[in-house]
């Protein structure tokens, strides 16, 4: 059975599915993760905008230093 061509093949296809499935979960996660962060930076431009507090800079700076490591 595991020594035929075929068994073999079989779990190419496979395999070759599950990564293009999972390449497409991650290029879904990624996009998710996209709009939030810019819904994210759009709140917080405008929080600073009417605002003087630095939390918003620290906050600010947080996001990218997280962000720079993915």
């Amino acid at each position: 059975m595991y020594d035929s061509k075929e068994y073999y093949k079989e779990q190419s296809k496979y395999w070759h599915n599950e990564l293009i499935k999972s390449s497409k979960e991650r290029d879904d996660l990624k996009r998710k993760l996209d709009d939030v962060v810019d819904l994210f930076n759009a709140h917080l431009h405008h929080k600073k905008a009417w605002s003087d507090n630095p939390y918003y800079d620290k906050l600010q700076n947080e996001l990218k230093r997280i962000l720079e490591e993915v």
